[in-house]
């Protein structure tokens, strides 16, 4: 699995949120964390300001793990 898909979901589970919360609440499908799991797919790109909004985390920190976790 791709280590920003990781990331994501580390990220989902200590907010205590769930992949098909997140999903609805930013308007994907709730499949749409099971095939960036399981499948070599990086569709995630477009939706990852969106993501990263949502759980109130940089985009620098789920794309490159950098230190800024949350957003100021």
């Amino acid at each position: 699995t791709d280590p920003v898909v990781l990331r994501i979901l580390e990220q989902i589970k200590l907010q205590g949120k769930t992949e098909k919360e997140v999903a609805e609440a930013i308007g994907l499908s709730t499949g749409a964390f099971t095939r960036w799991k399981y499948k070599d797919s990086k569709s995630y790109m477009t939706h990852i300001s969106k993501i990263a909004d949502y759980l109130n985390l940089t985009t620098e920190y789920l794309l490159d793990n950098e230190d800024s976790v949350v957003r100021e």
